[in-house]
């Protein structure tokens, strides 16, 4: 007969939270649509420790341009902040 400890409970982890909020970002010239991509990376590990938050930072003027060939766009796609969730933060 084998007697096994009962197992505790399953419970979150809550290290710290980030808020990243994309304002502009703009080039001398404007010839192609802007589509930007971030996560977060520990530098001394050398790692990425979040998911990939999608943006989309074109103009109202390029949006115009691009409805003709995306005709649904989904609400997500138009978040310019996130909140990245590091569970287990580096000392430094």
């Amino acid at each position: 007969v084998e007697i096994r400890p009962v197992p505790e409970c399953p419970k979150e982890h809550l290290g710290n939270r980030i808020l990243v909020k994309v304002l502009t970002l703009k080039f001398e010239i404007e010839i192609e649509p802007l589509f930007a991509s971030i996560a977060l990376y520990d530098v001394k590990e050398r790692k990425k420790i979040s998911e990939n938050f999608h943006c989309d930072l074109n103009s109202d003027q390029f949006k115009g341009f691009l409805r003709a060939y995306t005709p649904s766009v989904a609400p997500s796609s138009q978040a310019r902040s996130a909140v990245f969730s590091v569970t287990y933060p580096s000392s430094d």
